[in-house]
């Protein structure tokens, strides 16, 4: 996930990466832990999930 930013005028376009090589398989009845520091994509990884944003490359299954 790449997210975007400035691009104005007097800026450059900024690019921030979250959510870099994310590999997991959860069976049912498990449990999920997701940790990591600020801004490492913990947010973004749960939005992609359950389909809150669209991945910019990769897939889930």
């Amino acid at each position: 996930m790449v997210y975007r930013s400035g691009g104005g005028w007097f800026s450059r376009v900024r690019e921030v990466k979250a959510v870099q090589d994310a590999s997991f398989t959860l069976r049912r009845g498990r449990t999920l832990g997701v940790v990591g520091e600020s801004g490492s994509g913990k947010t973004s990884l749960g939005r992609l999930l359950i389909k809150l944003l669209d991945s910019d490359s990769g897939q889930i299954l």
